[in-house]
């Protein structure tokens, strides 16, 4: 299969997300499938098992409660839909599901560009039964 992890920062920086998408994507290549990561902000090289890694936007420092984080900027909807036109994934992976500007609308595209020849998967640590609709991450019917 051809599956796309879609990262909401970048794969170079050395947090746990990424290290759970680094690990995710070794393993999926590793069984023979072809993986993508896309992103936003530095791409860095591929690591092991990534077959192409595709940022499509930069990122943006914001300060909340004394931390500090990064978020997208909005990813332009031309640039998604090239890549899922050319790409045509099997899979999508989300890896932050509430995030709007990048995973969102991924999501959002891939259904309008690949209708039900796309399955997207977003797992939450955060809301693993959200008591409310999440329209973005559920599967085409």
């Amino acid at each position: 299969m051809k599956i796309a992890i879609v990262l909401d920062d970048a794969l170079a920086r050395p947090d746990g997300v990424q290290e759970y998408a680094r690990s995710m994507a070794a393993y999926l290549g590793s069984q023979g499938h072809t993986v993508h990561v896309i992103c936003s902000g530095e791409a860095g090289d591929p690591p092991n098992g990534v077959s192409a890694v595709h940022s499509l936007t930069n990122n943006v420092g914001v300060s909340f409660n004394g931390n500090w984080l990064r978020t997208p900027c909005p990813a332009p909807r031309r640039d998604i839909r090239a890549l899922l036109a050319r790409e045509r994934y099997d899979v999508i992976h989300v890896m932050s599901p509430h995030s709007p500007l990048l995973a969102g609308r991924g999501v959002r595209e891939a259904r309008r560009a690949l209708g039900d020849a796309v399955r997207t998967v977003a797992p939450s640590a955060i809301f693993p039964n959200p008591p409310f609709p999440l329209p973005a991450i559920r599967a085409p019917p």
